[in-house]
């Protein structure tokens, strides 16, 4: 069999394979044998009928029809993650039989031809989104442009040269029909565009659970894969950051000899992908500062969301810039989802101003310490882009309130003028004073709680919720929030 970078030279130079020009190993095409199952594909039935169809296709005889015009031979998958658009693209030619290649963005200008691919035909093609797909635009270099005009060109040329007695398919994805340039999308190119659902937390969960390997996880990852979607897709979007993590989550269950749990995933998505020792141990005075803190934290999100927000874990053990960490419910994260309303900013604005309001209920004002900068830099932020670009306003729950910000700051990405500057800052300011005052009220109604927690984090340094929940039910008494806590029910 030719090598594959020979091959690449003649068909993508035009000069022979003895040319002296470096070019890109392409991977070689391989039965794909472990694709996700469809189940974890949301939406993909139109996806599962074209890789029937493309079997059809590549297993029909001589015949005076051709299957390929409406089978399609180059398409889109249209959707916004472009991970679960390749794993579909697999899946299809696991499906369908062929052979599989995924070529990296920076290399399919190298391609300029499927072609290089015959020799291992019926294989499908898949060609990772990238510059190389786009219209022209006007700000870019015009030799650039010209490049990738030239590139479109010969891609043009080679999909119209598709030889059915040796099919290569191609496929990319993108975000919107759109996304890929007009002169790729004719009868005979790109002529088919499967949409793909955006995939839910399980199905994310279960693939990164697929990725990880089974055998290294216990049931607090296998049988919560919407969590563990969640964190997959908070933390991890690219694909190179997924590999890494696979990696480092790997090899924490070799050395500790133990099946992965849901806190590890936790934990390294909140500590990074550094393999370091734990810092010294904190002095008595800081480790109960740092427990209140946290208590603050985690009391506050039970108390404010009736329930609904019990803290995944509650921890004081130090690393790197922190000395502690509460993770909300990723249940909760879930229910809410990307939605923004005045009450969810005000919630986490909220569990924000607990830690340094638990410090000064406990501890008075004259010790409340400088751990609180990164919570009160998050709330300025959240508040800020609230006032500025979102028309809320502070205590818009009030009657008459909810109309007196509605003028919009920084419009197109326009500097702040002076005033808009000022007024924001005012509204900022008057909001989080008024906030910080319940908060402080809240964490006083329910010291019980509170120290509860903190009590808890001395002893054990990570509480996760379950035992969150234990303490809520033990010290806040049903009713006590105005109706019986969500967790109650």
């Amino acid at each position: 069999m030719s090598n594959v970078l020979e091959l690449l030279r003649r068909w993508v130079t035009g000069r022979g394979v003895e040319a002296d020009v470096a070019q890109p190993v392409f991977p070689e095409p391989q039965v794909p044998t472990d694709a996700p199952d469809w189940e974890h594909i949301p939406g993909s039935s139109r996806l599962q009928e074209w890789a029937l169809q493309l079997r059809h296709a590549c297993d029909a005889t001589e015949t005076s029809d051709d299957p390929w015009e409406l089978t399609g031979h180059a398409a889109v998958i249209v959707g916004d993650d472009e991970s679960a658009c390749a794993d579909a693209a697999r899946r299809v030619a696991m499906d369908a039989g062929m052979r599989f290649v995924s070529i990296a963005a920076a290399d399919v200008v190298e391609l300029a031809t499927p072609a290089v691919f015959q020799q291992y035909s019926p294989v499908l093609v898949y060609l990772q989104p990238g510059r190389w797909m786009k219209e022209k635009s006007e700000k870019e270099d015009a030799d650039l442009v010209a490049s990738m005009q030239r590139f479109q060109s010969s891609l043009v040329t080679w999909l119209r040269a598709f030889d059915r007695e040796h099919p290569v398919v191609v496929v990319t994805s993108s975000d919107e029909i759109g996304g890929l340039a007009e002169t790729l999308r004719h009868a005979g190119l790109f002529d088919r565009f499967l949409a793909l659902q955006t995939p839910t937390m399980d199905a994310l969960g279960h693939a990164f659970i697929e990725r990880i390997g089974l055998e290294y996880c216990a049931t607090s990852i296998t049988e919560h894969p919407g969590k563990v979607g969640m964190i997959f897709s908070r933390e991890y979007e690219s694909e190179r950051r997924r590999g890494l993590v696979v990696l480092r989550l790997r090899r924490l269950a070799a050395r500790e000899k133990r099946p992965l749990e849901f806190l590890d995933l936790v934990n390294v998505a909140l500590r990074g992908f550094a393999e370091a020792d734990a810092l010294p141990v904190m002095t008595e005075d800081i480790r109960r500062q740092a427990a209140w803190h946290e208590a603050g934290h985690a009391a506050v999100s039970v108390i404010d969301s009736k329930g609904r927000n019990v803290p995944e874990y509650s921890s004081v053990v130090p690393y790197a810039d922190c000395e502690g960490v509460v993770v909300d419910s990723f249940k909760y994260l879930m229910e809410t989802g990307d939605r923004m309303t005045y009450a969810d900013m005000r919630h986490k604005v909220r569990i924000s101003l607990a830690g340094r309001a638990a410090e000064e209920l406990v501890f008075g004002p004259e010790l409340v310490s400088n751990g609180s900068r990164d919570d009160l830099k998050r709330v300025t932020l959240s508040a800020g882009s609230a006032f500025a670009f979102w028309g809320f306003a502070p205590s818009m729950e009030r009657e008459g309130q909810s109309g007196s910000n509605l003028s919009l700051a920084g419009i197109n990405d326009d500097p702040f003028t002076a005033s808009e500057s000022a007024h924001t800052e005012a509204l900022v300011r008057e909001f989080l004073a008024t906030e910080y005052g319940v908060v402080m009220e809240m964490l006083s109604t329910h010291r019980a709680l509170l120290d509860a927690i903190a009590e808890r984090l001395l002893v054990d340094a990570v509480v996760d919720q379950e035992a969150l929940e234990g303490l809520v039910r033990e010290h806040v008494p049903v009713g006590a929030l105005g109706h019986e806590l969500a967790l109650q029910q």
